[in-house]
């Protein structure tokens, strides 16, 4: 099932929590309201230290896709420059990491 990854991810943070995903619609029309998504590739210079701002307060998971995929230099300067903690595997192809 393809919504199983999202759905998995909302059961495991809480509303106040941020996820950064190249899935954000889905976990917009899937997850609550006020749920606080980022779009992995759409991810500067100026989001990264906004991220990084609000670290110190919130916590902010990563739902990874595992495949290779090098479309997105941002997304790969994100996780190249960051530090992650696995939580939990969500399906073959996505895993959800922690922001540390």
């Amino acid at each position: 099932m393809a919504y199983l990854p999202i759905k998995k991810t909302l059961q495991l943070i809480k509303n106040e929590d941020v996820i950064i995903t190249d899935r954000p619609i889905l976990f917009q029309l899937l997850g609550p309201e006020k749920l606080f998504v980022v779009d992995i590739t759409m991810i500067g210079n100026q989001e990264r230290m906004k991220i990084d701002s609000m670290l110190k307060f919130k916590n902010i998971y990563l739902m990874k896709d595992e495949e290779d995929d090098d479309r997105y230099e941002n997304k790969n300067k994100f996780l190249n420059e960051n530090k992650f903690e696995f939580i939990e595997k969500l399906s073959r192809h996505y895993n959800l990491l922690k922001l540390r």
